[in-house]
């Protein structure tokens, strides 16, 4: 074969391997294109795949507060909600088998009165939470009178603060408000006088008030006077656990549902909740942000609070 030839294949060679380089080129080029399509798809995929199981387990979760949401009802109903119309049919039988006089009549009724104010406000409180629960997060904010409120609060439970010959006292004044949801603020300040007054000795006192507790936040408190509590119930109370039944120092009956629905319902609107016990007895707290009190002029006694 000649020289001539020889090269001619060569060259024939090297063009036909240019050009199966280029077209693997190519080819690489294309697949490399195509290769990273697919990893874009498949790390779209991935954060689709991801949002799935995040609303999955939102859902999970959604679930889960709507089954403690079912149990805390029927527990309430079963018990608390029980408790006052039964005292009621107990009252009215008393009445129907005594022929009362007139003044003895009176105060009976009297007593009615009062069981049947706690028993509505008691259904609010079921129907405030209820709507939380079915709202969401929509909750109406407006300005009111803390010392309405909290007196307004006082009347409720005169009939069993009489009964204990309880002293119930505050120092908030007319120039004390609050900014939020009224509705909620009073679910929380019946249950926190409630359970004051449940657990107060006779004759003893309960103390409300407001104070600056720190530069950024107001504190509300109801304080009693009585037994306190022990450390393993105050935790379960700190981390609003559902309770046992625990009877007051005059044996009366409840299911301590409410300070749990409380923080099911502060936590919404940015307020939080604080129990602790005292040198005697206990104090129930919700802790405002300061915008929430902000304008208010002047706040509580610290000697009121600490030496009542």
């Amino acid at each position: 074969m000649k020289e001539s030839q020889v090269i001619y294949l060569l060259l024939a060679a090297v063009l036909v391997s240019k050009i199966i380089i280029g077209f693997l080129i190519v080819h690489l080029l294309r697949r490399k294109r195509e290769l990273k399509k697919e990893r874009t798809k498949l790390y779209n995929s991935n954060e689709l795949l991801e949002d799935h199981i995040e609303k999955i387990e939102e859902q999970q979760q959604e679930l889960i507060a709507a089954e403690n949401f079912k149990l805390k009802i029927l527990s309430l109903a079963s018990h608390d909600l029980r408790t006052p119309f039964q005292e009621l049919s107990m009252l009215l039988e008393y009445v129907d088998v005594l022929h009362l006089d007139e003044a003895s009549l009176k105060e009976v009724l009297t007593t009615v009165k009062g069981q049947v104010l706690i028993s509505k406000a008691l259904l609010d409180n079921v129907l405030v939470w209820t709507a939380g629960q079915l709202r969401g997060h929509e909750y109406t904010k407006v300005t009111f009178s803390l010392k309405e409120q909290v007196e307004h609060a006082i009347s409720l439970f005169a009939t069993h603060s009489k009964k204990k010959d309880l002293l119930i006292e505050h120092d908030i004044d007319s120039s004390q408000f609050i900014q939020g949801n009224v509705d909620i603020f009073n679910f929380v300040l019946r249950n926190f006088l409630s359970n004051a007054i449940k657990y107060s000795d006779v004759g003893g006192k309960v103390a409300i008030g407001l104070l600056l507790e720190n530069e950024s936040t107001h504190r509300f408190f109801v304080r009693d006077f009585g037994q306190g509590m022990d450390g393993a119930v105050l935790q379960r109370l700190q981390k609003g656990e559902l309770m046992e039944s625990r009877k007051g120092t005059a044996n009366e009956k409840g299911m301590g549902l409410g300070l749990s629905l409380c923080q099911d319902l502060i936590a919404r609107v940015g307020w939080s909740m604080d129990i602790h016990n005292e040198e005697r007895g206990s104090c129930f707290s919700l802790l405002l942000p300061l915008e929430d009190a902000k304008d208010n002029p002047t706040t509580g006694n610290e000697s009121f609070y600490r030496n009542n």
